[in-house]
């Protein structure tokens, strides 16, 4: 029993030391970045984020819970007014509360955010148009209109 208790102490210590040296390119500690999908709604941005965690760090997630895995996607997306509303180990959904400055003429401007690590695609959508980024460190600022255009067919 203290075998595996020391194992396991080892496991997370190197973890933790060797998180900062992974935070390159598409990788962040443990975590390998594959795409992320956004979609930014009037009220809420929706993020769908596509990772991988290395294998022998996943046992250690089954054992101990997803508290430093959310953490380290917080410190990558880095979003206030936010709460993750699943994490597993490929793919995390992160809700962003009232995003956007609101212009008040019905344009909206979601601002600029730099982001902890480089991910190879990041497909944005709004109401009206989809637009896509490669190996992207940042979500750049994007105005939007809140409502999708109407096509009135006669």
């Amino acid at each position: 029993m203290k075998k595996s208790g020391l194992i396991i102490l080892c496991l997370i210590l190197t973890s933790i030391l060797i998180s900062p040296a992974y935070a390159k390119d598409n990788r962040y500690s443990y975590i390998t970045f594959e795409s992320v999908n956004i979609q930014i709604e009037e009220e809420r941005a929706t993020l769908e984020i596509n990772y991988s965690v290395e294998d022998t760090i996943q046992i250690i997630v089954l054992l101990l819970g997803k508290a430093d895995l959310k953490k380290k996607l917080y410190e990558v997306f880095p979003f206030e007014n936010s709460i993750f509303e699943s994490v597993d180990m490929d793919h995390a959904v992160l809700v962003v509360s009232s995003p956007s400055l609101n212009n008040g003429d019905g344009s909206l401007w979601f601002p600029r955010i730099e982001i902890g690590a480089e991910i190879p695609e990041i497909e944005i959508k709004t109401p009206r148009s989809t637009r896509n980024f490669n190996n992207s460190s940042e979500i750049p600022g994007i105005g939007y209109f809140a409502k999708p255009i109407e096509i009135a067919i006669k």
